[in-house]
């Protein structure tokens, strides 16, 4: 005859009934997210500012060509580089698909 004991873990937060019950987060304005009538406002708003251009550049080649990728409008013209900044991953990406021969995934880029 063997004999053995048994030990009971309760591991709080799963399967309890606990307090409180499911308790969702309200969006809060640090979350990004703008309403409809809101992202409509800053397009009319920005639709009357000068579009500037964004170029990209292969930093391992020999040619000082810079590539064209499109156009980038901000408030007065004066975030122009944060906006830059802020979207380089999807002008990188953007940069790829017009230009596939010139830029691969390897090469590094200057905004």
């Amino acid at each position: 005859v063997s004999s053995w004991s048994s030990t009971r873990l309760f591991a709080g937060g799963f399967g309890g009934k606990g307090s409180g019950g499911s308790k969702k987060k309200k969006r809060s304005a640090l979350d990004g997210k703008l309403k409809p009538k809101q992202q409509w406002d800053r397009y009319l708003a920005l639709k009357r500012e000068p579009k500037i251009r964004v170029a990209v550049r292969c930093k391992e080649d020999e040619s000082d060509e810079w590539l064209e990728v499109g156009r980038v409008k901000t408030q007065d013209s004066q975030y122009t580089e944060l906006a830059v900044a802020r979207q380089r991953a999807i002008i990188a990406e953007h940069a790829k698909r017009l230009y596939p021969l010139q830029i691969s995934n390897k090469k590094t880029l200057e905004w």
